[in-house]
């Protein structure tokens, strides 16, 4: 069968030496995972979204307590406190090394 269309940019496209799957094909299939086992068939799923990144670079959550004037004076000058404060500790961590 050949195809020639916007989707194909014009380009002649062969299809006949693809696999055609019929209805008695589709009642036969098994799921991957009887085929090639949980972790194999586990790698053939793609999550959605972005990939996570690995765990030792991941960051960590932590709470801190601010007093209230703190918090109020950030959310008035609408900066990050998460930015500001990383940089802060980044910051004396370099003097102290």
């Amino acid at each position: 069968m050949k195809r020639y269309g916007k989707k194909n940019h014009g380009k002649k496209t062969d299809f006949d030496d693809s696999l055609v799957l019929t209805d008695a094909g589709r009642k036969r299939a098994l799921p991957a995972q009887d085929v090639f086992g949980t972790a194999a068939a586990s790698t053939l799923v793609r999550k959605r979204g972005r990939p996570a990144k690995p765990i030792d670079t991941r960051r960590k959550k932590v709470t801190i307590l601010l007093p209230p004037d703190m918090v109020m004076k950030f959310k008035q000058q609408k900066t990050s406190m998460t930015g500001f404060i990383e940089s802060a500790i980044r910051q004396k961590l370099k003097t102290q090394a």
